[in-house]
């Protein structure tokens, strides 16, 4: 792995470096193989520090150190001091306490330019889960000033797309040389620790995805292409801070007793004006490719008490053969009285319901929990079942093994809609379920079985060996590579340690 840093002037007692073109500096720099393991945005080796607060880059006769750069402003009151306690990477970071209207201010002796970077990168450290960071970037062409940030108790590594701050035409910037933070919505003093100020490319293809399938991330946003489908989708963050299918993007209404949408497109007023937003890469495997992204509406902006604020969160899982099964929660919990949700699609899909069509309605919601999921296939695989599988899926026997629990609650007929696949629970390392098609046949149905192996796990389907068997977090997923026309056994068995059996 190389990583890449300008050469020229080096600014003693931040780590700061000049804008000059990039060139390669041993791997063997701790701070920067530091900085590398714990930045997952960083994996591509093409970053540059701007600060990482530790001393023995510092010059000698400079008492004040890294922290000379840095000032609590727009408030009286607050400071800043090095400390040694409470890193990120390295042996010190910065200690910052702000009061009610200041801001964190990071003034630097040189100006960088966006040309060959993606990502501004910040390592912020916080004691509570909050909503309101607001981070400001100033250039001689102006100010960006973000949405606000979710961040959770320790350490956060907080992402500014710069493509953002471009955007624009002529207000948009193309350099900044000061960074501001601050808690918009703070009513106390915040107590925050920052370390690892960098510039990334992130730019790269997501590895270890099914051999048709790929994924690009730049900034924050993905781009995935799938077989069979003529564009590629872009999962992009859009300006109220939450990301979005841009045309894919299914549209959700909301009504309430006194408040009816007028079928427009997408209506969350409902939900509240306050939202935030967050997108996870969950699985990605040669069988298929999972990421979560998810809408916050706290009730309150600031401090939140836990993450469990009311939200819908939206799972895409993207198969290899180009089946697509999208899943949206809606949990209103706190919120004001639902009355109805509308889900509409951009074109026909299958609603795990059993129906096939572009429009989801439950017009008498009355619960604090919704639950959708739909399934979107390649035009040209409309015809060969997968709808119909969706909708009417097979019988499940657990010969050996138990059900999965999913989220507190159990999938009783063994298929959880959500992620398009059969999953089922090892026992002892072994697990057996028959399949048995409910209508003329099964078309390439994927099983997942959950289980603490400790070693490679073999499958089959009716004695013949199932390949690949694909490691998952909690156990293991495999594809039936075939058109199931009656019942089926799948097998799973490996190695499990004593106390597991």
């Amino acid at each position: 792995m190389r990583l890449w840093f300008p050469i020229l002037l080096s600014f003693a007692g931040c780590g700061l470096q000049g804008s000059a073109d990039p060139g390669p500096v041993a791997a063997a720099q701790p701070v920067a193989v530091q900085q590398m393991h714990a930045n997952p945005e960083a994996v591509t080796g093409r970053f540059v520090s701007l600060v990482d607060f530790e001393p023995e880059f510092d010059a000698p006769d400079d008492a004040a150190g890294s922290e000379r750069h840095f000032a609590v402003i727009g408030a009286e009151g607050g400071g800043v001091q090095l400390v040694f306690n409470i890193t990120h990477t390295g042996t010190a970071a910065l200690e910052a306490v702000l009061p009610v209207g200041g801001a964190l201010r990071f003034r630097s002796p040189a100006v960088h330019r966006f040309g060959a970077y993606t990502l501004l990168s910040m390592a912020v450290h916080v004691q509570e889960v909050r909503d309101d960071l607001q981070i400001t970037l100033d250039g001689a062409d102006g100010r960006w000033v973000s949405h606000r940030r979710l961040v959770q108790p320790g350490w956060n590594t907080v992402l500014v797309d710069l493509a953002g701050p471009q955007r624009g035409g002529r207000l948009g910037l193309s350099q900044f040389d000061t960074i501001g933070l601050r808690f918009a919505a703070a009513d106390e003093p915040v107590t925050m620790h920052l370390d690892d100020i960098l510039l990334i490319d992130n730019r790269r293809e997501i590895p270890n995805t099914p051999p048709q399938v790929t994924v690009v991330k730049v900034g924050l946003d993905y781009r995935i292409t799938l077989p069979g489908w003529s564009e590629a989708i872009h999962l992009r963050q859009n300006v109220d801070g939450l990301w979005r299918l841009g045309v894919h993007q299914p549209s959700v209404q909301l009504s309430g007793e006194d408040l009816a949408p007028d079928g427009s497109g997408e209506d969350l007023r409902m939900m509240g004006d306050r939202k935030v937003g967050r997108v996870e890469l969950l699985e990605a495997n040669p069988l298929r490719v999972r990421l979560a992204n998810t809408w916050y509406f706290p009730p309150q902006a600031g401090r939140w008490f836990d993450m469990d604020v009311r939200q819908i969160r939206w799972e895409y899982t993207f198969c290899g053969d180009g089946r697509w099964v999208t899943s949206m929660l809606l949990n209103n919990a706190g919120g004001q009285e639902l009355t109805a949700i509308d889900v509409r699609t951009p074109a026909p899909v299958a609603f795990s319901d059993g129906t096939v069509g572009d429009r989801c309605r439950v017009a008498d919601f009355d619960g604090l929990i919704g639950r959708y999921s739909m399934l979107a296939v390649p035009a040209k695989m409309r015809n060969q079942g997968y709808y119909a599988d969706f909708a009417r899926t097979a019988i499940v026997d657990i010969r050996l093994g138990r059900p999965a629990a999913a989220g507190g609650l159990i999938d009783a007929d063994g298929f959880r809609e959500s992620e398009g696949c059969y999953v089922a629970r090892a026992v002892g390392g072994n697990c057996r379920i028959e399949l048995t098609p409910v209508g003329d046949s099964l078309t390439r149905p994927m099983v997942r079985v959950i289980g603490p192996w400790t070693g490679p796990v073999a499958a089959n389907c009716d004695g013949m060996p199932l390949r690949p068997v694909v490691p998952t977090d909690d156990g293991v997923l495999v594809a039936v590579e075939a058109v199931v026309t009656g019942p089926t056994l799948i097998e799973f068995a490996g190695p499990v340690d004593a106390t597991s059996r």
